[in-house]
């Protein structure tokens, strides 16, 4: 085995059992957003067959940021389908963590792959990579940056690998692996697509050889392939081609500037000025968390100056600009918690400019006295100690952020079978999204929003279920709920109308009236309903009226199925 096969081996598998150790051990097998819960639910749809479940009866007790439960197109996550069917193995034994391990392996081994295309050594591309938080970190959660990672990896090689060779086949697999990200990581391929683009068709006129044309025709078939995948995808899932899932959810959450309606209703305004704070700010935090020490960022800009590739550099620079500053348009900064979250498919280009840079170094000081390789080890020792330092640190910090949520899905664990558990609305909002449902309704245990009285209705339809309340005493506290007549008061006043008014009592009530000579004969309340199970119950309403004819007409409807019956 050649000496850099085995760097690269035994780096990948060092990645692998790092990642693996920060996310079991450091971070309890806790998702940092709701975004992973999302991707884990739909790796359980994929696996039992489907891409949508049913919708659950009474869906707003199943409500999930990231998921998407309506009659329409069923329970699905809002996220396009990639990242989940890479994570499906993991889910299938019951470890999704080992494939955010495995991405991290198969990163370095390609990442290292593409360094020996360009003369960099394998020992000095698998140090940067290791001595990276911000890779590292990553791949101890289950975002979809892990696999996004990979397939940028993946094509960044293969595109290495056809332009010094121009065999199709290459350039075929870099089209390919593109497909991969965008359907997984959408608008950073839609991103890496223009400079991609942009350097295939130059490569054509250079060459000026039907190679080359060939290879390009291949790279953008292969291409195609993905977005027909991304349009099959949303037909399948929102009967439109043009409309994705997460579009479907939440319409108002689009790139841009300007006014916006998020998917809790609320009106969100996104300006240019944000969105350069956004930028501000993450890039910031990029030139601390790249090496774990504050300026590395700007040594590897640095660095990159050093060991600019005339051929390669422009296009992996404008690259790594592309996705910064493509990102200004999005309303949300990102979580950010282990560094930039939407900058993390800049890693593979950052890492091989800075390579670049370190490997004329060391070949310029070789060529010098011993002391300019003695200064360039202190440097680069200075510079591990620094990163594994802020990688403690950071742990820790997190491990400690973590440590309620652990002790809260422990106890959820420890209820009994076929518990149904209603999640206290006191509990701390963290806490709180943390409770969801990965197998849908043959999830143990089975959680839900205690929305009115959803426990009594859920109980009669989930036969042999038995009922609990989280208490909000840090959500340690599990209390039998029994079964009891089911008893629901609306207060009208919060209904809709086409006639009348709501009125305020001297005690403070609220009533809704309608009045002969101000008001017409319509409808003074509609639109209320309930989810009920299977039995008889009464209806009651307080009325009260004045000066009317005993002929005129009142009617009360209770109808079923949203009116239609």
């Amino acid at each position: 085995m050649k000496t850099s096969t085995f760097i690269r081996l035994a780096t990948a598998l060092l990645a692998m059992v790092a990642a693996y150790i920060l996310g079991h051990w450091f971070f309890f097998d806790l998702p940092f957003t709701t975004d992973e819960n999302s991707y884990v639910f739909q790796a359980h749809n994929f696996l039992e067959g489907h891409v949508a479940r049913r919708m659950p009866p009474v869906p707003w007790a199943f409500f999930h940021p990231m998921i998407i439960c309506d009659e329409q197109v069923g329970w699905l996550s809002r996220y396009p389908p990639a990242h989940s069917l890479w994570l499906a193995p993991g889910v299938l034994i019951g470890n999704a963590r080992l494939m955010s391990a495995l991405a991290a392996g198969l990163s370095v081994w390609l990442i290292t792959g593409c360094a020996l295309l360009l003369n960099i050594p394998a020992l000095l591309i698998s140090l940067l990579l290791l001595v990276s938080p911000y890779f590292l970190f990553v791949h101890g959660s289950l975002l979809s940056h892990t696999s996004g990672i990979l397939a940028v990896s993946l094509m960044l090689w293969a595109y290495l690998k056809w332009a010094q060779s121009e065999r199709w086949g290459y350039a075929a697999l870099a089209g390919l692996a593109w497909s991969l990200l965008l359907l997984n990581r959408t608008y950073t391929a839609a991103l890496l697509a223009v400079p991609f683009g942009v350097d295939a068709l130059l490569y054509v006129l250079r060459r000026r050889t039907g190679l080359a044309l060939v290879g390009t025709l291949a790279f953008a078939l292969c291409a195609a392939v993905g977005f027909g995948c991304f349009l099959g995808y949303n037909l399948l899932t929102t009967a439109n081609p043009l409309l994705t899932p997460y579009e479907y959810y939440a319409p108002g959450e689009r790139l841009g500037f300007g006014s916006m309606v998020r998917f809790d209703g609320h009106t969100y305004i996104h300006t240019i000025s944000m969105g350069w704070a956004y930028l501000v700010e993450n890039v910031l935090l990029l030139n601390r968390w790249l090496f774990g020490f504050k300026g590395s960022l700007l040594v590897a800009l640095v660095l990159a100056a050093i060991g600019w590739s005339r051929r390669w550099s422009p296009l992996w620079l404008a690259i790594v600009v592309l996705i910064c500053f493509g990102h200004m348009a999005f309303w949300y900064p990102g979580e950010n918690n282990i560094g930039p979250y939407y900058y993390f498919e800049t890693i593979p280009f950052l890492a091989l400019m800075i390579a670049l840079g370190l490997t004329r170094l060391w070949r310029w000081t070789e060529a010098r006295k011993g002391i300019w390789r003695a200064a360039y080890l202190t440097a680069a020792g200075a510079a591990v100690i620094a990163s594994t330092a802020f990688m403690v640190q950071e742990s820790h910090r997190i491990q400690v952020s973590l440590q309620p949520d652990h002790e809260f899905t422990k106890h959820l664990r420890s209820a009994p079978d076929n518990a149904l558990i209603a999640i206290d609305p006191d509990l701390p909002a963290r806490l709180n999204m943390l409770a969801f449902n990965p197998r849908g309704l043959d999830s143990q245990p089975l959680i839900i929003r205690p929305y009115e009285d959803t426990a009594q209705v859920l109980l009669r339809y989930l036969n042999g279920w038995n009922g609990y309340r989280l208490n909000g005493n840090g959500g340690r506290g599990l209390e039998a709920i029994h079964k009891t007549p089911l008893r629901m008061v609306f207060n009208l006043a919060k209904s809709h109308r086409l006639t009348g008014d709501d009125e305020v009592q001297p005690d403070g009530s609220v009533v809704r009236a309608a009045r002969a000579g101000r008001d017409a004969g319509q409808m003074l309340t509609f639109g209320r309903f309930c989810y009920l199970y299977a039995s008889r119950f009464a209806f009651e309403a307080d009325l009260v009226w004045s000066n009317v004819s005993a002929e005129a007409p009142v009617w009360m409807d209770v109808v079923t199925a949203g009116g239609r019956n």
